[in-house]
């Protein structure tokens, strides 16, 4: 069956993680085997994405023949990545393979995370989208089950999460400005292909943050399997795991702080939506004051004349973040985010003094409070502000 071939399928999940994250030495002409696809750049460069050649040119010979290997070889290995995630997601979920072998989380994890750190942006969004998400959020909500999730969650989450979000690091927001770049044509098209692959990787991110975090409405249907999210009862599990949430805050916050407009705007989404339910607790003051300073850079980067209209419409979100992430740690009784507007930004004591007040006033409606925040963050919008608090925010 098909649960007695976990451990070997684990050992080759490892193998091409391995094969992905330290490349042995290839010959020149083979050099990129392992670099994306046609298909993937052609994909991003808005060209036709080209089929694979026929295999009939291996029968050729010759320098045109080479070139086809290569390309079914690559599809190949891609393949094989990809088949080997499902029966891997499929044996742990659907067959019960984690209760049939001893040890059976410590394979899983251990496949999942070798290689990890080493792996290009573009594989670690592969292993997050066909790999983490269906594991984690695909889980039955089983009760005799619940003990073997969180074993499994435990042993991916942080790691997955710590790597997303140092590659979430290289997108960050900076202000704008700097020389033109002098490169080629092909080297400005490799930029614009990893680009494009690091943006993929955010928002896969940042996608399976929402999916551990989504809460559903009472009576909502079943989702369909693109957009399976974790059940309520393994949620609430996770919910008072502090390692698991603050590895996943801090996706969110590298997601906030991201120049990739959609990832960001799913961020900001996230964190709003999952405030209420972190309850006045201390031990989530380091992930929400990452989040605040987030938040404030991004408030000092795109209020400005140069904003996108998506960027413009974005900001009404992000003055909520801000509002409520100061409330919530207010309430928990840190007062970092009061020094960081005094010190950093620039506002006065008296008119912070007063927008705590507003806070704290338990009929003041939504609206005031928000025109509260905005008033209290003018000085980003005075000449020369923005600037100083952008690249006070930036160290």
């Amino acid at each position: 069956p098909l649960m007695e071939l976990l451990p070997s399928l684990c050992q080759l999940v490892a193998s091409v993680h391995t094969l992905w994250a330290s490349p042995p030495p290839l010959p020149g002409e083979w050099e990129g085997l392992l670099e994306p696809s046609a298909a993937q750049r052609a994909m991003l460069l808005g060209g036709s994405v080209p089929p694979l050649p026929p295999l009939a040119m291996l029968e050729e010979g010759g320098a045109s023949a080479e070139a086809a290997a290569r390309e079914h070889i690559a599809h190949w290995l891609e393949l094989t990545r990809e088949q080997s995630y499902k029966l891997l997601c499929v044996t742990s979920l659907r067959f019960g393979a984690q209760l049939a072998l001893p040890h059976a989380t410590h394979l899983v994890s251990s496949a999942v995370v070798t290689g990890l750190r080493a792996m290009q942006p573009r594989h670690v969004a592969v292993v997050l989208r066909s790999l983490v998400q269906p594991l984690l959020c695909g889980w039955p909500a089983a009760s005799s089950r619940s003990a073997e999730w969180m074993a499994l969650a435990s042993a991916l989450l942080p790691p997955v999460c710590d790597v997303a979000a140092a590659h979430m690091q290289s997108m960050r927001r900076t202000p704008s400005g700097g020389s033109a770049s002098q490169k080629g044509g092909s080297e400005v098209e490799r930029e614009v292909v990893l680009e494009g692959l690091l943006r993929q990787m955010c928002r896969e991110a940042v996608s399976l943050v929402q999916k551990l975090f989504h809460e559903e409405a009472p009576h909502a249907p079943a989702p369909a399997a693109a957009h399976v999210r974790l059940h309520s009862e393994l949620q609430a599990m996770m919910m008072e795991n502090e390692p698991l949430v603050v590895a996943a805050l801090s996706v969110l916050a590298a997601g906030v702080d991201s120049a990739d407009l959609a990832t960001c705007q799913k961020a900001v989404h996230c964190c709003v939506g999952a405030l209420p339910r972190l309850g006045r607790q201390a031990r989530w003051h380091a992930a929400l004051m990452h989040i605040f300073r987030a938040t404030l850079a991004l408030l000092a980067s795109e209020g400005n004349t140069d904003a996108s209209r998506s960027e413009t419409e974005l900001l009404p979100d992000a003055f909520t973040l801000l509002r409520e992430v100061y409330h919530c740690l207010l309430q928990q009784g840190c007062t970092a985010p009061r020094d960081v507007l005094l010190a950093e930004v620039g506002v006065e004591a008296s008119d912070v003094a007063a927008f705590e007040e507003v806070l704290q006033h338990e009929g003041m409606c939504k609206k005031a409070r928000q025109r509260a925040i905005r008033r209290l963050l003018e000085p980003l919008w005075r000449k020369g502000g923005r600037r100083r608090a952008a690249a006070s925010m930036a160290t």
